[in-house]
């Protein structure tokens, strides 16, 4: 029966009146955003933060599709089969290896990377390219090593790299082959006993981009002397070589679940049409900041727990009550190491690049926004004072090492001028933007030093164009 005319005013009134007080709400709520993230916020900064969390990129952030020319233009299309970013996983299965230390079991997979079974068969899932290759005039092989910082260059750069190498004047008309020879977490002397590795097994390299620095003076401390390891062992290597306390893994289960959960989340709210809800993003921001917080909490008080003692499981003895002189061995075994990978390459005809790599606490280094300055809050501090006390001695062997004939690239500062968010944690870790940024600048004094003598630009310039346009 045909609805009243009273009755049909009852019910837009009450719609409308739904609606004006959803609107109320959702102003509310917006302003409620806009407080804690201390600026006015809109739905793709949301969208942005969600897609942090989950891993993968907004469409905004996608890349544009590759204007390059010749043997490399097009090879590398499907690398990302989802627009996606690679950070370090806390469940990546890291497996014990005879000379490594660690790698990545051959099982690890990320939808969004296409990983060649060669590589994935070493230990090195996250390349795209076999690490094995032969000496041949039409490619040349570029071989980036590292931690975490360095295998999100090669995952999130790779066509910045690829198009920017390609385009230099040696480089020319060549297929230009990036190998991930980066793990999370890997420090020095890691990356000299990969080198070392590789050529054994009869692998070939053209060019070695090594760029390291942060890991080098964090995880010796934080990973390995918080628990009595001895610092040149691998990070984390009490817990793999040692019976684990059980609290500690209630520690560890906590930190999984809370990962998950700020992906649950992120993934509920990412889509329409809550996406586009200030209250969504609301309960999004408030649940996801109380998760990261407690995440970051969890890691400080990883340290206060007592792990089974075995030479196999902390090393040789080390006496760690002088502090300074602790920062003095972690800056001799980086610079040591290398010096041989560089001997190493000189032995083998490769040119070697060394860059100290970028960080958010290096004091000056980058004008952080107020997103990135957000992210600093939760680290409470267990980054800032190894880096503000490192940062300096690193730049200051790194000269000297240059001057030894060493090509070493004080990257550090590659980001000062830069007031955008870059950061997408409260350790280490670059954006897609970021890592385009970052890969062009290194590129570019790759383009230098194959023209001019080592130390006569330490410092690699910005890029001449930000690729954040483009990425």
């Amino acid at each position: 029966m045909e609805s009243s005319p009273g009755r049909r005013r009852r019910i837009v009134f009450i719609v409308l009146l739904v609606l004006l007080l959803w609107g109320v709400a959702e102003l509310i709520a917006w302003t409620g955003l806009s407080i804690l993230h201390r600026r006015v916020v809109g739905w793709g900064e949301l969208a942005r933060e969600q897609a942090e969390v989950l891993g993968v990129e907004t469409d905004a952030d996608a890349p544009e599709a590759s204007d390059a020319t010749g043997p490399s233009a097009n090879e590398d299309e499907d690398f990302f089969l989802v627009q996606g970013t690679v950070r370090e996983d806390l469940r990546a299965p890291q497996v014990l290896h005879p000379y490594l230390g660690y790698v990545l079991d051959q099982t690890f997979k990320r939808r969004h990377i296409r990983t060649h079974p060669e590589a994935a068969n070493l230990g090195f899932p996250h390349s795209h390219h076999p690490l094995i290759w032969r000496p041949a005039d039409d490619r040349v092989v570029v071989g980036v090593f590292g931690g975490s910082l360095a295998n999100q260059l090669v995952v999130m750069g790779h066509r910045t790299l690829v198009n920017e190498l390609g385009a230099l004047p040696a480089y020319r008309g060549k297929r230009i082959i990036i190998v991930n020879l980066a793990l999370p977490g890997q420090k020095q002397p890691q990356q000299l006993m990969t080198l070392n590795y590789v050529l054994a097994l009869g692998g070939h390299l053209d060019v070695i981009v090594n760029i390291d620095g942060f890991n080098e003076m964090i995880k010796p401390i934080r990973d390995n002397l918080t628990f009595g390891v001895h610092p040149i062992y691998p990070r984390t290597w009490r817990n793999q070589a040692a019976a684990v306390d059980g609290e500690l893994r209630k520690v560890f289960g906590e930190i999984y679940f809370l990962h998950d959960r700020r992906r649950a989340r992120a993934m509920r709210f990412v889509t329409a049409p809550w996406r586009f809800s200030s209250i969504a993003g609301l309960i999004f921001t408030a649940g996801d900041g109380i998760d990261a917080k407690r995440i970051a909490e969890l890691e400080e008080a990883r340290g206060e727990f007592t792990l089974t003692d075995s030479f196999q499981a902390v090393g040789p003895a080390y006496d760690e009550s002088d502090e300074a002189q602790i920062y003095a061995d972690l800056i001799d075994i980086w610079r040591r190491s290398s010096v041989q990978m560089h001997a190493l390459a000189m032995e083998n005809g490769i040119d070697y690049h060394h860059f100290l790599q970028p960080n958010q606490y290096d004091p000056g280094s980058k004008k952080l926004s107020a997103h990135e300055l957000k992210l600093t809050e939760y680290s409470k501090g267990r980054y800032r004072k190894i880096t503000e006390t490192a940062y300096p001695l690193l730049r200051q062997v790194g000269s000297e090492m240059c001057r030894d004939g060493v090509t070493f690239h004080d990257a550090s500062g590659v980001f000062r001028e830069e007031t955008d968010t870059y950061y997408i944690d409260d350790c280490c870790h670059l954006n897609r933007r970021g890592n385009n940024f970052l890969a062009k600048a290194v590129v570019e004094t790759i383009g230098e030093a194959l023209d001019t003598p080592p130390c006569t630009t330490p410092r690699p310039p910005a890029p001449t164009t930000s690729p954040s346009s483009s990425s």
